[in-house]
């Protein structure tokens, strides 16, 4: 999934390296969902 969600030709070895870029993803990802609301509170 990561392989996708980034458009990767292949999966990022060691296994490590593609956990840490799912991890990457999932944060920024929620850290976006929360600046949304955030904004929305506030009135942006």
């Amino acid at each position: 999934m990561t392989r996708i969600l980034l458009n990767l030709e292949k999966i990022p070895k060691p296994d490590d390296a593609a956990d840490a870029l799912a991890v990457a993803v999932c944060h920024a990802h929620s850290a976006g969902s929360l600046m949304g609301k955030t904004l929305l509170k506030r009135g942006y």
